[in-house]
C-alpha cells in the first residue's frame, strides 16, 4: 500500500471556509476534519493508500488517519476522503520531509521511516 501525505496550509486573513486549512491549536480529530476535503484527486489512486498523514505549514505531522473510503463532494471534481484518526500514532508530532510543491498532496511509496524525521 502507499501512504498518501496531505499538507495543510494557513488559512489566509479573512478566509470564507474557515473550516478547510490548519489554525494552531487543532487536535488530531480537527485536523482531520479540515483535511478531509474537498480535494482535487483520483479517488481510485486515494483508495489505493492505506492512511492519511497530515501536516502543518511546518511539515510537523499532525494528524493520521486510515482511509476507508472517498465520497463525491458537491464540487465535482472534488472529494472528501473518509477515514478514522489513528489516535496516539508515534509520527504525530515527528516533521516530515515532502517536497516543496505546492500541490497539497503527495503519494508517498517506501518505508516511512525514509520520509520521517
Amino acid at each position: 500500500m502507499t501512504n498518501i501525505v496531505l499538507k495543510l496550509k494557513l488559512k489566509e486573513e479573512g478566509c470564507q471556509d474557515a473550516q478547510y486549512g490548519w489554525q494552531p491549536g487543532m487536535n488530531e480529530e480537527e485536523a482531520w476534519r479540515a483535511a478531509q476535503g474537498d480535494w482535487r484527486a483520483d479517488p481510485t489512486r486515494v483508495m489505493e493508500c492505506e492512511n492519511a498523514i497530515v501536516v502543518d505549514p511546518n511539515s510537523k505531522i499532525v494528524c493520521v488517519a486510515s482511509i476507508s473510503g472517498v465520497k463525491r463532494a458537491e464540487e465535482a471534481p472534488r472529494i472528501k476522503i473518509l477515514g478514522k484518526v489513528l489516535s496516539g500514532n508515534p509520527w504525530v508530532g515527528r516533521t516530515m520531509r515532502v517536497n516543496d510543491s505546492r500541490n497539497p498532496i503527495a503519494y508517498i511509496k517506501g518505508p516511512m521511516d525514509v520520509f520521517i524525521q
